[in-house]
């Protein structure tokens, strides 16, 4: 009986196999019979058909016997198996060592994870006799007790994770350590790439040249924080630059971006009012609607940054790099621009009444519908630059190369066009240039203005 149960047993583990494999399972029935009728042939060959090759008669004659196929298909069938097996086996090999490779690499990470948090509590033990023992809050600038702290810390900095780059980084503040105006340990050059800062408390601390590439400062608190010099590549100040304190603590001032490398940061809608900017890069930043009047952005780099709708009310733009930047709708009244480079830059929509761009080069930017009423453009070069339907009533242009320029639909009332280069095709092509200043050689000959110019058709094709 138990061979019974047995066989059962092996009955239905094949059919569940045969479910699961109902292909293979027919091949394989295929094949045993093929087999089956192959052997009856061979032993009675009498039995088998003429065209199988396998009768003895030798008056039978055939174009292609089965054996003669079989020596067709046997060598092709035997290098497709062949190469089915190495690709399998390569599969095998693949899946094998990603799975070794994933089991070492889990091992390693335990392994250096244990070896950074090991790091970092011997460096706190350090720091923390360091600071009871020896004073070293209390320590001056000259003394062997802060060289050794900071020693200690930029060596423990390089190869721990972001996280704990930021956890090392919120222990020196709230030490007191890296505070203004003098620190006790300064960051100048410490690695602090990718460090995790999200929402820490750096108000009044001291990060000058400190290395913050893709940093996360998001929401941190940089309230009279002083960043000059520091490298802030790609980092995420989302919300750290808004302005916003809790009840009852002091007035937020901006930090020190002085000299920093800004390059692609995020600072979509931050407060940067008031801001020192100088000498920052800032090339492919974010800056859409964020609040900077009456920053200081002289001789700032802002090439292809994302300017638009951002408030630059009298903000300082003196040398500033803006080619290709993009500030449509951006509000620069009263800014002062000179001498600035905005080629190809995008200023559709600004508003731009009694901004100074003096000597600036526009040149291909497009000012379509751009409001830059009593603006000073003096000198300027606006070489192919688009003025469709801008508002330029009152500006001063003397000077100004508007060769190539498009002047379609602008309004020139009251503009001051004397000794700029201004062709008297581009004039009839404006709105108005009524009590325009213009240049000698374009002022005869020439209608006041269009809308004169339209009543005097209107009137000529009435008689």
């Amino acid at each position: 009986m138990v061979w019974i149960v047995d066989m059962s047993e092996k009955i239905r583990g094949y059919g569940r196999w045969v479910v699961a494999h109902p292909i293979l399972a027919i091949l394989l029935t295929v094949t045993v019979l093929i087999v089956f009728v192959l052997f009856m042939w061979a032993i009675w060959p009498s039995t088998s058909p003429a065209w199988s090759g396998i009768q003895q008669d030798k008056g039978t004659v055939t174009s292609r016997t089965l054996w003669d196929w079989l020596e067709l298909l046997v060598v092709p069938l035997a290098l497709l198996a062949a190469a089915w097996w190495i690709v399998k086996s390569k599969q095998l090999a693949k899946a094998t060592s990603r799975s070794q490779s994933r089991t070492t690499f889990s091992v390693d990470d335990q392994v250096d994870d244990r070896y950074q948090e090991a790091r970092v509590q011997a460096y706190f033990n350090r720091m923390g006799r360091l600071l009871i023992e020896h004073g070293l809050r209390e320590s001056s600038q000259d003394d062997e007790v802060r060289k050794l702290a900071r020693a200690q810390t930029l060596t423990v900095l390089w190869g721990l994770s972001g996280e704990r780059k930021g956890a090392l980084t919120r222990f020196l503040h709230e030490a007191e350590l890296i505070m203004n105006p003098d620190p006790v340990i300064s960051l100048a050059g410490a690695n602090l790439s990718t460090a995790d800062l999200r929402g820490t408390d750096l108000s009044d601390s001291n990060l000058r040249q400190a290395r913050l590439i893709k940093a996360n400062l998001a929401r941190a608190k940089l309230s009279k924080a002083d960043l000059a010099g520091a490298d802030l590549e790609g980092a995420d100040l989302r919300g750290a630059l808004t302005g916003a304190q809790s009840p009852g603590q002091p007035a937020w001032a901006p930090p020190n971006l002085s000299n920093t490398n800004l390059s692609g940061v995020i600072l979509r809608e931050a407060c940067l009012r008031g801001i020192d900017l100088t000498n920052a890069s800032l090339d492919g930043a974010i800056l859409e609607k964020a609040d900077l009047r009456e920053a200081i952005l002289s001789h700032c780099e802002l090439v292809g940054a994302n300017l638009e709708q951002a408030k630059l009310q009298k903000a300082d733009l003196r040398h500033a790099m803006l080619s290709g930047a993009m500030l449509g709708k951006a509000d620069l009244s009263g800014a002062i621009i000179t001498e600035s480079t905005l080629s190809d830059s995008i200023l559709s929509g600004a508003l731009c009444s009694q901004a100074n761009f003096k000597g600036s080069d526009l040149s291909g930017a497009s000012l379509v519908g751009a409001s830059l009423t009593n603006t000073f453009l003096q000198d300027c070069t606006l070489i192919r630059a688009d003025l469709t339907n801008a508002n330029l009533r009152g500006a001063n242009l003397s000077g100004a190369n508007l060769s190539g320029a498009s002047l379609k639909g602008a309004d020139l009332r009251g503009a001051y066009l004397s000794t700029s280069n201004i062709s008297p095709t581009q004039l009839s092509a404006a709105f108005s240039i009524e009590g325009a200043t213009l240049p000698e050689r374009s002022s005869t000959n020439k209608p006041a203005n269009k809308e004169r110019q339209d009543t005097e058709e209107v009137e000529t094709s009435s008689d």
